[in-house]
């Protein structure tokens, strides 16, 4: 996929870029020049054409699109780590950035329930200032959403 497709039209340069080089490497034909300098500009128009075609592609700015891939995980430990601070507590638009967070990690340990891996261990971690450890590595995500 390309995002900006205007300048795959600049590809259409490389037509005169190959006339007038041909016309330059004919002129140097036609003056008698040695072989060598022929095959020096053999190089000449195929670099610069190399070079002309990847200015543009890069000029389009050329997206890859990324293929998701499932992959099923076995023995892994989610540890996670929540500020608890003052600045953690303060009053946003609605709730709290704690209360924001507690709500995201809720989120998290279903989604990681739906999933079909084995042998996780799961551990929370509060700090405000020095850490400490709420949950040590259990294999029951319940302990987490209960601290």
């Amino acid at each position: 996929m390309i995002t900006a497709p205007h300048y795959v039209y600049a590809l259409l340069l490389i037509i005169p870029y190959i006339l007038i080089m041909k016309q330059y490497k004919k002129r140097l034909c036609n003056q008698g020049a040695i072989t060598k300098v022929a095959q020096y500009v053999n190089r000449m128009i195929t670099c610069g054409m190399l070079g002309l075609v990847m200015l543009i592609i890069g000029l389009s700015e050329p997206v890859v699109p990324s293929v998701r891939k499932m992959t099923l995980v076995h023995n892994a430990s989610l540890t996670i780590v929540l500020d608890v601070s003052n600045s953690m507590t303060m009053q946003g638009t609605e709730t709290t950035a704690l209360a924001d967070a507690k709500a995201c990690i809720v989120q998290l340990l279903q989604a990681q329930a739906g999933m079909n891996g084995t042998g996780f261990l799961y551990s929370l971690i509060a700090f405000k200032g020095r850490a400490s450890i709420l949950v040590p590595p259990v294999q029951e995500p319940g302990y987490i959403t209960d601290a």
